[in-house]
């Protein structure tokens, strides 16, 4: 059971159970750092009022996301998220922490595996910029000419002879 709530739990039935004191629930990272799921969970009640006032239907479903939450211990004391329902909205913050989250964990492995195999290799970052775009048609436009750009890039001979793989 857990409650974004100081006063209310709800049961598996989704009966309110009225309590006297609710622990409150920390999760702590290995490296000592919390995890701010209540700040999170106060975002996403923001987004998800926004959506109803402007009546998209996936309000309801943004409203309920990760309201319950299970975690289990791990072999080495630390709780797992084991259980949870997410409303999958890319605008949502409790989604898109988690996506970030997962993305992050998901480069470092790939980075990882390439210094493996190519230990020699070195790093490349770049930043390609272009003006600012005002409306819709006009940034579509600019993101397919963007996109265009940097396969033409990679084309390039000195490019491709000497690139191991990129991250965009």
């Amino acid at each position: 059971m857990f409650s974004i709530d100081d006063d209310t739990v709800c049961d598996s039935n989704n009966q309110d159970l009225r309590v006297e004191s609710v622990e409150v629930f920390r999760d702590i990272r290995r490296n000592g750092k919390e995890f701010d799921w209540r700040g999170k969970k106060i975002k996403n009640r923001y987004y998800a009022e926004i959506l109803k006032i402007l009546h998209f239907k996936k309000a309801n479903n943004v409203h309920g996301c990760a309201d319950e939450m299970s975690f289990k211990m791990t072999d080495d004391g630390y709780l797992r998220l084991h259980q949870v329902w997410f409303c999958k909205s890319k605008l949502c913050p409790l989604c898109a922490w988690r996506r970030s989250m997962k993305f992050s964990y998901q480069n470092a492995e790939i980075l990882s595996e390439a210094i493996k195999q190519e230990p020699k290799a070195r790093f490349l970052f770049l930043t390609l910029t272009v003006k600012n775009v005002f409306d819709g048609e006009e940034l579509d436009k600019t993101l397919k000419e963007m996109t265009k750009g940097f396969a033409r890039l990679m084309k390039y001979k000195k490019v491709s002879k000497n690139l191991i793989g990129f991250l965009r």
